[in-house]
């Protein structure tokens, strides 16, 4: 065997080497990284946050939907707002603190009379308001 052949084998010996060991250390990131995503979540305490859900739906004095009404919550003894509006439906929804508390549902809606109702909270739970409006 001539030195110039010893020299390609030795060449190519280490080229293997060096690509086994990149492939090794790609393995073994992607594994590590796999391990940490599959592993559960650790929730921290405290995350969940009670609440109370006022769900409502508007209708006009004919009985029918009011889509995009403008609606208006707040605590009747605190301050406070969360305003949303009717969707496709005549449907709302709103997240509020859980607690006892009495809270005013304002809706406008164009071309019809605005409209108020009282809800009132013991805690974390849904309470369903139904408000009609009716026409200026």
């Amino acid at each position: 065997m001539t030195t110039t052949t010893a020299t390609m084998r030795t060449i190519r010996t280490t080229r293997k080497r060096r690509t086994s060991l990149a492939s090794l250390a790609a393995a073994t990131a992607l594994a590590a990284v796999l391990v940490v995503s599959a592993a559960p979540s650790q929730k921290k305490p405290g995350k969940h946050q009670p609440y109370a859900l006022l769900f409502g739906t508007v209708f006009n004095e004919d009985g029918r939907l009011v889509r995009g009404a403008r609606v208006t919550v707040k605590p009747k003894e605190t301050k406070g707002k969360w305003e949303t509006s009717s969707d496709s439906q005549g449907e709302f929804a709103v997240h509020l603190p859980a607690g006892k508390a009495v809270y005013v549902v304002e809706v406008q809606a164009a071309g019809l009379a605005p409209g108020k109702n009282e809800v009132a909270f013991e805690g974390e739970e849904r309470q369903d308001v139904v408000v009609h409006l009716k026409r200026q």
